[in-house]
């Protein structure tokens, strides 16, 4: 019933940073069947986009908060678009003209009527219509505090009250008119007190269509395979659009629960997903962020030596690369799901997709560019800073910093997943970086942790991003002069070093365990990335199903 019924929200909900052609191609490829071709998919989505007149606009961003984009009646016009790619029998809109100055009204409502004339049942709310926009209204429901205040042909309305002694002035507009009545108590309480059997004012002209009683054009043009629509714009002249609809065979080929295979499902969500992650993984503040951040690290580090007093320098440095490209990713993530999960909620009850396939494809979208600013951010520091001139240092560093990046992204994830509210989300996750930042093993050695609390350093994520980041930079192939006086026992008792990176690594109390520390981190991404889908199916379950 969900492809031969559609319910377009009072809200529109896109994703601001796609254009109107990327929507309509995105919805089309989904929601239409399998059978069909991409060729016919991509062809419809043109059609629909003449047919509501929004291909003058296709290749114009919808529009955020910060990105000026389609105008409002643009808005409301692709929102109905959405829905009309499967040609339902049946159109429900929630006060599609809310918002929008009486011109754009009128010329979304003649659309809605050349849709009602050509094939599809239109049901709508609305509030306060224009008496041009109520002139194109067939039949009218009025209500009353939830009561049937009149049913029946609206051009009939203002003679059915005259006949109960409600007169509308010649130049009032109708529309007006019956909301001032069903507005007004002393009204309500004796129409319903005089018409209790009924409940309200019943046109007697209204009677429920059977089947075989349904007008002969309607019923050829919903069910025949080219269906020609009308559009009639104010100031353009008619224009005829064909669209290409096989009834029968879109029956057929929708009786599984979803139009599209998963693979379908899974290229149009991982296009899509891309095109959104896109503008902030080439953010131009963020880039700029980044390149600043890199030159000053670069700068208050550069080129260290390889003396005695410059191993703490060094070991701050690991530390701090490690803590900012966690809090980094990790607070760029929580932004996650609050700000799409209106869309998530809205497309799953429509039975667009499976949650499968849009979460996969999220990932996997999101992989790669998660791996710039951090790949810009150690071109520009690491050879500045001197961290080690070995390359096959520096690309095991690099490598050790992305999975840091990736791990911290998918725990920003399952927290954006686990709580909507924003402020408690960013909340967790500084409480998260911060005890993982104590107990990682910098700020405090982990011998001089009470024995009986010295396990839960283990709970620290960033302890195995630090300790692989470490035991890379200080391989037993780095070596340090000796200090005076020096801590290291390989400058003690006449001998005069060198220092190696093993030495440095037992005195900071780090485990040399470069193997291990890695895949560790390959576990903790791979428990986020699968507790975040579950949470994703248990708590963004649509209320329709």
């Amino acid at each position: 019933m969900k492809r031969y019924i559609a319910y377009v929200l009072q809200d529109e909900m896109f994703f601001g940073t796609m254009t109107v052609r990327e929507v309509m191609y995105f919805t089309a490829r989904i929601r239409l069947p399998e059978s069909m071709k991409d060729e016919e998919k991509i062809g419809r989505a043109d059609e629909i986009m003449t047919l509501l007149g929004i291909g003058k606009c296709c290749d114009s961003i919808v529009g955020t908060p910060f990105q000026r984009g389609i105008s409002g009646g643009e808005r409301k016009r692709l929102n109905i678009a959405v829905q009309l790619i499967t040609w339902p029998s049946l159109i429900l809109l929630d006060e599609p003209t809310s918002g929008l100055d009486s011109s754009t009204s009128l010329d979304l409502l003649l659309t809605l009527k050349e849709l009602a004339k050509n094939g599809c049942t239109v049901i709508t709310t609305i509030h306060q219509p224009s008496s041009a926009v109520f002139n194109l209204f067939d039949n009218l429901l009025v209500l009353a505090d939830g009561h049937t205040f009149y049913y029946g042909n609206a051009e009939g309305v203002v003679e059915r009250f005259n006949e109960r002694g409600f007169l509308c002035p010649r130049t009032y507009n109708p529309g007006d008119f019956v909301l001032e009545l069903a507005k007004s108590k002393a009204v309500t309480d004796a129409m319903f007190t005089a018409n209790n059997a009924t409940g309200g004012v019943i046109d007697p002209s209204v009677h429920a269509r059977k089947p075989g009683q349904m007008d002969h054009t309607m019923t050829k043009k919903a069910s025949l395979g080219s269906i020609t629509e009308k559009t009639l714009s104010k100031g353009e002249e008619m224009k005829e659009v064909s669209i290409s609809t096989d009834s029968a065979d879109l029956q057929t080929d929708w009786n599984d629960s979803f139009a599209s295979s998963w693979t379908t499902q899974f290229k149009a969500l991982l296009t899509r997903a891309f095109i959104v992650k896109k503008h902030s993984a080439f953010d131009n503040v963020d880039m700029f962020q980044v390149v600043v951040i890199a030159l000053i690290v670069g700068l208050v580090w550069f080129r260290q030596g390889n003396s005695e007093d410059a191993i703490q320098d060094r070991f701050g440095l690991v530390f701090f690369i490690g803590v900012f490209w966690a809090f980094f990713p990790m607070f760029q993530s929580i932004m996650t799901f609050p700000t799409e999960r209106a869309i998530l909620l809205r497309e799953r009850a429509q039975g667009a997709y499976r949650l499968s396939a849009y979460y996969t494809s999220k990932v996997v979208a999101e992989i790669p560019l998660n791996v710039i600013n951090p790949s810009l951010f150690i071109l520009i520091c690491y050879y500045m800073a001197g961290v080690n001139d070995d390359p096959r240092v520096f690309f095991s560093f690099w490598f050790t910093l992305i999975l840091n990046v990736e791990t911290s992204a998918a725990l920003g994830m399952l927290i954006s997943a686990s709580q909507t509210n924003i402020k408690k989300a960013l909340v967790a996750a500084s409480i998260l970086i911060l005890f993982s930042m104590l107990i990682a093993g910098f700020y405090v050695n982990s011998d001089n942790i009470p024995t009986w609390l010295r396990w839960i350093e283990w709970l620290s994520y960033l302890k195995y991003t630090f300790g692989s980041l470490a035991t890379q930079v200080f391989n037993p192939d780095l070596e340090f002069s000796c200090g005076s006086p020096s801590q290291y026992s390989v400058c003690q008792d006449g001998n005069n070093g060198p220092i190696t990176g093993t030495d440095v690594l037992e005195v900071q109390g780090v485990a040399n365990l470069p193997l291990v520390y890695p895949v560790v981190l390959m576990g903790i991404y791979a428990f986020a990335r699968i507790s975040t889908y579950f949470v994703l199916f248990y708590r963004y379950k649509p209320k329709v199903q």
